[in-house]
């Protein structure tokens, strides 16, 4: 998604993404390495692959809100 704003040259929007990315990327290898000190296993499995195609930016965040936002009630 980073990628797309890059593309159409709205480097302020990639940048913003590419840090949000980073921090569920720590969040994430919080967890690993609580789980590690613990004795755990953790097994990564794979991930669906994110688009590459959008309708214009407004889409781009609709879907990023859709997967981050927990739903309204």
């Amino acid at each position: 998604m980073a990628n797309y704003f890059e593309q159409i040259h709205l480097s302020g929007f990639a940048h913003w993404l590419k840090v949000q990315s980073e921090e569920e990327r720590s969040h994430a290898m919080k967890f690993v390495e609580h789980l590690n000190d613990r004795g755990g296993k953790v097994v990564f499995q794979a991930l669906d692959q994110p688009p590459a195609a959008f309708k214009g930016p407004l889409d781009v965040f609709e879907q990023v809100s859709a997967t981050t936002l927990p739903p309204c009630s």
